[in-house]
């Protein structure tokens, strides 16, 4: 499953790329130079739109992969919490690792100039993976599920338990045999268990 900034949240890079863009033809016949920076500058509003339709998130049953300016991908077993946060005013997933550290992935995202109305329901489902696979942790290398995309339903609910392991499976107790009881001779001895006198005439 991938998690990407939605066309419409990218849309207010090519707006602001086309601002400047008229802005830049503007100040060509003024100032050469000054128009050529300002040209620039909506060049890389134009390169942010198509850039950051790779930036986000991924998940897969071996893990998370964070796309960004760096790729890292992180096993089930690595991920603590998988929680939202507040992050200068953008509604952000934050990734606990059971190091110690955080990260925050693109995607999903809310903000009030790049809003997504799904982002509780984003996060929701990647809580369902995390709580799945957690304790299921397969190896990397195995063969990686399809992609999917989002609304598909989850694997189980956040919050309920994890599928708990079966006990280890124990015969049944059986008493040890007891040991066979010797019939006693017809003479016994005074002092200990008896047998018969070997020497005792018959």
């Amino acid at each position: 499953m991938q998690f990407r900034l939605t066309e419409r949240q990218r849309n207010i890079y090519r707006i602001l790329g086309a601002v400047w863009a008229v802005i830049a033809l503007i100040r060509l016949f003024i100032s050469p130079a000054s128009g050529i920076f300002t040209l620039f500058v909506a060049a890389l509003f134009f390169g942010y739109y198509f850039l950051l339709t790779r930036f986000g998130l991924d998940v897969t049953e071996q893990g998370v992969t964070l796309r960004g300016w760096q790729t890292t991908t992180y096993a089930w077993n690595q991920v603590q919490s998988v929680e939202p946060t507040l992050f200068w005013f953008q509604r952000r997933v934050l990734l606990k690792f059971t190091d110690g550290t955080s990260r925050r992935p693109w995607a999903p995202m809310h903000y009030f100039s790049m809003p997504d109305p799904d982002f509780g329901a984003k996060v929701h489902g990647i809580q369902q993976w995390h709580t799945s696979y957690f304790h299921a942790q397969p190896a990397f290398g195995a063969p990686a599920p399809q992609q999917q995309q989002y609304g598909q339903p989850g694997p189980q609910q956040y919050g309920q338990p994890a599928p708990q392991q079966q006990p280890y499976s124990q015969p049944p107790y059986s008493p040890p045999p007891a040991a066979p009881q010797q019939t006693p001779g017809e003479w016994t001895q005074v002092f200990g268990a008896g047998g018969a006198d070997p020497h005792r005439p018959q």
